[in-house]
This record gives C-alpha cells, structure tokens and sequence, in this order.
C-alpha cells in the first residue's frame, strides 16, 4: 500500500511540474508573439528547459522557436522572472537540442581554453553531442561561452 501512495505522489508531482513548465511556456510565448507574431515555439523533446538563468532563485523558462513557414532559422525565446518581456537569442551556435547547465557546474571554455564553473544556469545547445554552446545571462543580456566541441 505504501508503495503504491508512493508511487501515486510521484506521478502526481510530475504531472503538476510538467503542468507548470507548461503554463509557463504558454506565457512565455505570449509575449513572443507580441514582440513577433511570425514566431512559434517548437514542440518535442529537448526543445524547452526551465532554470535560474537570471540567479534571482526564481525559475525562469527558454525554449527553441522558429518561423514556421521555413522551419530552418531557430531561436531561443526566454523569458526570466525579473521581467517583463521576452528576449530571443539569435544566431545560435547550433540548434537541434537544448538542456540548462546548473550553476557551479566545471566546462571547459573552448575560446578562451580554460576551464571555469558557470556563475548562474546556463541555456545549453547541441548537436549531435558532438559540439555546443551555453548561452549566460549578465548585465540584461546573454552572452556565449563554447563549451562543447
């Protein structure tokens, strides 16, 4: 029986967290599309993640868009809790998944070839697994660091 509620609780706390991230996404591209309705969010798996991009501990979302008649350019749309609107990363390192790096966490810098910690969560894209970047937030803007090649 007590596993049985165990497992209960958790299928429940996933779905209310995946309801959340959801809810949060919806409202994220709301304000996408009032910056540029020609943009839509892209559906599937490793498209969206959810961190502390800002380090304001409050959870903040990002998730990949593209115009939908091409398809080909993509995007990251964020949107932080500290504000109001959303921001869009453009020319993007590469583009098929994306992931957050958690603060703390050791990479080595591929540009500077040193290796450093991630001062907040950092949105993340891949390719492949072969090669990426991780997109920092500082001073109202995002900034790349190649961590991956």
């Amino acid at each position: 029986m007590n596993k049985t509620r165990t497992l209960v609780f958790a299928v429940l706390s996933i779905v209310s967290l995946t309801a959340q991230s959801t809810a949060a996404q919806d409202s994220c591209e709301a304000k996408v599309r009032a910056k540029a309705p020609d943009l839509k969010r892209v559906d599937g798996p490793y498209t969206s993640a959810m961190g502390d991009f800002d380090g304001d501990n409050k959870e903040d979302t990002a998730f990949f868009i593209e115009k939908p008649k091409d398809g080909k350019s993509r995007a990251v749309a964020v949107c932080l809790s500290s504000r109001a609107d959303a921001l869009l990363i453009t020319d993007l390192y590469v583009n098929e998944s994306l992931s957050v790096s958690k603060k703390g966490t050791s990479f080595y810098n591929f540009e500077t070839n040193k290796e450093d910690a991630y001062p907040s969560d950092g949105i993340s894209v891949s390719c492949c697994e072969c090669c990426g970047a991780t997109y920092l937030y500082s001073n109202g803007t995002f900034y790349q660091v190649v961590d991956s090649d």
